[in-house]
């Protein structure tokens, strides 16, 4: 008999468990991270943001993070904030002339000036977090 509940029990368990299967859709590179070593303590945090574009405007980027707040970072002048996405498996760079749509998923690399972040590096419909 206690052989008969043991049996019942290991297979109700076995009816329970849930399989999760992670299937990717194309070739999506990851984003490129910063380099390994420390900052000096006299140079900016670089800090990685990520959400949704909400606006794109001539001084600024406005993102949409996953808890609903707002997050405004400075643009940096004279193409130096660089935007990305994805063309042929790999990121290429967009020209200052192109046309940034909001909307999407957006992983912007910043430095951390006081209360203000810049941005360095802006990866169009990607998320940041670990790969």
């Amino acid at each position: 008999m206690f052989g008969l509940v043991v049996m019942t029990l290991l297979t109700s368990a076995a009816c329970t468990r849930t399989r999760v299967v992670e299937r990717r859709v194309g070739a999506f590179p990851s984003v490129p991270g910063i380099t390994e070593g420390s900052l000096a303590p006299s140079e900016p945090p670089l800090v990685w943001i990520g959400g949704t574009l909400f606006e794109v405007a001539v001084g600024r980027l406005q993102i949409r993070d996953s808890l609903g707040s707002l997050i405004t970072v400075r643009r940096l002048g004279a193409g130096a904030t660089a935007f990305f996405k994805v063309s042929a498996n790999r990121w290429e760079r967009l020209s200052d002339a192109a046309e940034i749509r909001t909307g999407g998923h957006v992983c912007v690399q910043t430095l951390m000036d006081g209360s203000n972040l810049l941005a360095l590096r802006v990866f169009l419909g990607a998320t940041c977090g670990p790969a």
